[in-house]
């Protein structure tokens, strides 16, 4: 019996906390957004932790999943091969300058500050990694290789 175990964490989850994280620096304090980010990453670090998925094939040891492995990565790798993609989870936005005058006993004096701009937040991903995974999975499938999930 041969298994190989898989531990995923979604990419669309991880950019899910980091796009919400990122909105609650803005609306709330340092401190508990410390709190609240320090409890969601200890959230993702527990429960995908709670199962692993090994592929498995009553027929063939690992030699057998390795050659089969290797073919499906390199088939699945030639269908869809990396398309690096840049995805915006935030829009950017431009601060105005602000001037402030004081009166010094009849003397004004003025002080500018300038505005700035913070651009979008940005992050890169692989667009063919979808279907890349789903082509490798039909392929390890229709090699006799089943993933099931496996208990810690």
């Amino acid at each position: 019996m041969t298994l190989l175990r898989v531990k995923k964490i979604s990419r669309r989850m991880l950019d899910i906390f980091m796009y919400r994280s990122y909105n609650l620096i803005s609306s709330m304090g340092v401190k508990i957004m410390y709190r609240i980010s320090i409890g969601i990453l200890l959230l993702f670090l527990l429960i995908p932790g709670c199962a692993e998925y090994a592929w498995y094939n009553p027929n063939k040891g690992q030699a057998g999943f390795d050659q089969d492995n290797y073919r499906c990565l390199q088939e699945t790798s030639k269908l869809y091969p990396p398309q690096f993609a840049t995805r915006q989870l935030t829009s950017g936005y431009q601060a105005p300058s602000t001037t402030n005058c004081y009166d010094y006993g009849g003397h004004i004096q003025c002080q500018t500050t300038p505005g700035y701009h913070s651009p979008p937040v940005t992050t890169i991903e692989d667009a063919n990694q979808t279907n890349r995974q789903n082509a490798f999975n039909a392929c390890m499938h229709a090699s006799g290789w089943s993933l099931q999930r496996v208990d810690k």
